[in-house]
């Protein structure tokens, strides 16, 4: 890479700075409305008054000194400094340049001179000039009064990380869907004009962050007692690896003589120094170390292999963002970055608490409410989800295109939520819009780039093209292994991406509406090897398919689906599927709080287990807290709804309706099902009709009566069936009794016994008249035996 010589025109550029100065409120005064005129009165107030935090006392008697001599001189430029100083406290940047340029038309080699202009023009996000200063104060006469060259290091380190990160927002956008479109391929289109417009973008923000890393050891090099020099130093070693991370991935070749986990190792070593040395933080305190090193431990977890190895990190992360929390809970930075790795572990109700800090703090945060709404839609909160998604289309839009995917496609959740299904079709296809999906299964308008993506009307210019038009990739129960055991326990539910979360949403909406060809297709498209989208990450063929398959809802959608095609068998085995994939991550010490160690190795040694969620459920105690009993309240009506379901496709491969002893599964699997909601009537009603297909009349009549006691008035209609069902299950163990009583009068007449309990149910039940004449007969028949008319 060949770097081009910015700095020479920026110090060229900073000449244009030099203004006139002038007092702001000589025109006003006159000389005679101070009793005293002697210069070096004013000068020495001025300054005394400076020093002391005065300011607005200091610039006064700064600019009284100034009107009695104008022009500046090397004698005159304490005034001047002390001027611009005050003026610079006061917010009226532009005069303190100005004041800050008279002193350096007198000494233009005033090395804490330029230092004052560098940060100045820092916080005006002026980066070129601003390092032409930081520049030239170095390069000067070494006069720092008071200050440190450290700290002219320390300042220009942080132009460059801000020219990189302001370069970094500014070709997000592009950058983000270059990303999106190789995402999941094993080869990269390199030389096309994205690929080669991404690198080099990529290489311009490396170069700027390794000449802040630069800039901050040379700081550590002169003053290796400041706290916040180290922290700044573990910030751009984790930033610097991120983005080392994404230029490989587009295959660019940068000089590199270390891994990855070296440089985040140096980088939390940084952090560890900082915290441990406590001292000499400038403005900022002890929260800077700990931000920055729960920063570095959640940039190294998103790396690991397998989730186990990223949940450390990641639990480590959170408690660093706590302690930078506890030291400065006005940062919103840290409550939601802890927000968002507690949302990844699947602690819902605590990254919802760290949401609404963030937002306390910055309520037009678009990142914050986008995943708000995410958690409150899996906490089934929709109204509230959906209020949050709305207030995210029209928040700060400080986000990138996978927020705002994320944003439209847990809108549609929302509306899902609500029962709005086209409007629910609406907000997904506008998710679907912002990839770039494969020509071979392209389903979308590509949006209008010239208004940018982070304009939501931009999102799809017109409905997404018909069903018909979109080539039906191949049924993943033909491609995905029915034992998905060890990739959920290295993958978890961790590359679950919004898109693939869109076409889910969109199979969804469409089963609602009953258009169940075109449910089909999205639901296998969700679970399609080429949909995965992970940008940032390098995936091969095998990868993808691991991915793909481990997304126990979309499995549970297609086994819905699959049932309303009579698809049976595929559907219990989808639903199969679902049940295997379905895991819950159990944190280490789950049951009592624990400290945070200063030791990678020893927070990162910590047992994780990933275990089936349904399972899991069916072996816990209930949970003590109120969020721990919520949180196990929605498992159970997920495992609930995946055993009610599959039960409804195992009754059609068991074909139970053949009245013959063979329904066991259905049987089961509605047991299992009443475990997780005993007091379900949809279960009981089921149950009792499998029962009795089973031949299990006893337990099936039994089962009725349970359903019967748990009739609400959204089911009343069902009485009536409740009555037919019960009729029936007598009926049928009447006609079993009768096969089996031979010459039994005493069977025969439990037989009629039966009988008559069915009629007692459904008078007109013809079959069941039938049986109890054939019974009375039989019993006419016998030798000694009462007819119908009571007579011997």
């Amino acid at each position: 890479m060949t770097r081009s010589p910015i700095w020479v025109s920026a110090i060229a550029a900073i000449v244009g700075l030099t203004l006139t100065a002038r007092p702001l409120a000589a025109q006003d005064r006159r000389p005679n409305d101070f009793g005293i005129r002697r210069y070096d009165y004013w000068a020495d107030l001025c300054q005394e008054l400076e020093q002391a935090g005065d300011h607005n006392e200091a610039l006064d008697a700064c600019e009284r000194a100034i009107e009695i001599r104008s022009r500046p001189r090397r004698r005159t430029l304490p005034v001047w400094v002390s001027r611009g100083n005050a003026l610079r406290n006061l917010g009226n940047y532009s005069e303190a340049l100005a004041s800050y340029n008279q002193v350096l038309e007198v000494d233009p080699n005033y090395s804490l001179i330029w230092m004052y202009q560098c940060e100045i023009l820092l916080d005006q996000g002026r980066q070129e000039l601003a390092l032409a200063a930081c520049d030239r104060g170095l390069e000067a006469d070494g006069n720092w009064g008071d200050r440190s060259p450290s700290q002219a290091w320390i300042t220009r380190g942080q132009v460059h990380r801000d020219r990189a990160l302001d370069l970094a927002q500014r070709s997000q956008d592009s950058r983000s869907r270059f990303l999106l479109s190789i995402a999941g391929r094993e080869r990269l289109p390199q030389g096309t004009p994205d690929h080669d417009a991404a690198l080099e973008q990529l290489e311009a923000i490396l170069w700027d962050l390794e000449d802040a890393q630069q800039s901050y050891e040379r700081a550590l090099t002169l003053t290796p007692d400041q706290s916040r020099a180290w922290a700044y130093h573990c910030q751009i070693l984790t930033e610097l690896g991120q983005y080392q991370q994404l230029h490989r991935l587009l295959g660019g070749e940068h000089p590199r003589t270390r891994s990855l986990d070296e440089q985040y190792s140096e980088a939390f070593e940084s952090c560890e120094q900082a915290i441990a040395l406590n001292r000499n933080w400038g403005e900022s305190n002890g929260a800077l170390g700990w931000l920055h090193k729960g920063q570095v431990l959640e940039a190294w977890g998103d790396k690991q292999d397998n989730f186990s190895q990223m949940a450390r990190y990641f639990e480590s992360a959170i408690n660093a963002y706590e302690r930078a929390i506890a030291l400065n809970p006005e940062q919103p930075e840290s409550w939601l970055k802890q927000g968002r790795l507690l949302q990844k572990l699947g602690h819902y109700e605590r990254a919802l608490t760290s949401y609404e800090q963030t937002l306390s703090l910055n309520p037009e945060a678009s990142q914050a409410l986008a995943y708000r709404c995410h958690v409150l839609n899996h906490l089934g909160q929709h109204e509230a989800a959906l209020n949050s998604c709305e207030q995210a289309l029209d928040g700060d839009l400080a986000w990138d295109i996978e927020d705002l995917a994320l944003t439209w496609t847990q809108r549609s959740s929302a509306l899902i939520g609500q029962g709005d299904y086209e409007a629910a079709l609406d907000s997904v296809e506008r998710a679907i819009a912002l990839y770039d999906y494969p020509v071979s299964t392209r389903v979308y308008s590509p949006p209008d780039d010239s208004k940018g993506p982070s304009v939501p009307e931009s999102a799809v210019r017109r409905p997404t093209l018909s069903p018909d038009e979109i080539r039906t990739p191949e049924d993943p129960l033909e491609h995905c292994p029915e034992d998905l055991t060890s990739i959920v326990q290295r993958d978890f539910t961790r590359y679950i991406d919004p898109y693939r979360r869109a076409l889910n949403n969109k199979a969804v909406s469409l089963w609602h509406l009953g258009r169940y060809e075109d449910a089909e297709l999205y639901a296998r498209l969700a679970l399609n090897p080429r949909s995965v989208r992970v940008p940032g990450l390098a995936l091969d063929d095998k990868n993808s398919l691991d991915i793909a398959c481990n997304y126990p809802k979309a499995w549970f959608n297609y086994g819905r689906i699959l049932s309303e095609l009579r698809r049976y068998q595929a559907a219990v085995r989808a639903y199969d599927i679902s049940r295997n994939t379905y895991s819950i991550y159990i944190p280490p010490n789950r049951h009592r709080a624990r400290p945070v160690s200063n030791s990678l190795s020893a927070s990162s040694g910590l047992p994780v287990d990933i275990t089936p969620t349904c399972d899991f459920i069916l072996q816990s105690p209930a949970g003590r807290s109120n969020a721990t009993r919520r949180l196990q309240e929605r498992h159970r009506r997920m495992c609930f709804n995946l055993d009610l379901n599959q039960s409804a496709a195992l009754w059609y491969t068991e074909n139970c309706s053949r009245d013959r002893n063979g329904c066991s599964q259905t049987v089961a699997r509605l047991e299992t099902a009443l475990r997780f909601k005993p007091n379900s009537f949809e279960a009981w009603f089921n149950y009792a009709i499998a029962l009795s297909a089973d031949t299990n009349y006893p337990e099936a009549l039994e089962a009725f009566e349970q359903a019967e006691q748990r009739l609400s008035e959204e089911h009343e209609s069902l009485r009536a069936e409740i009555s037919r069902g019960q009729a029936r299950a007598w009926y049928r163990w009447a006609r079993l009794q009768e096969q089996a009583a031979g010459d039994s009068s005493a069977q025969i007449e439990e037989a009629l016994f039966l009988v008559e309990e069915a009629l007692q149910r459904r008078p007109d039940y013809t079959e069941a008249i039938q049986l109890r004449d054939r019974l009375l007969e039989r019993l006419s028949s016998r030798p000694g035996s009462i007819n119908h008319t009571g007579e011997q």
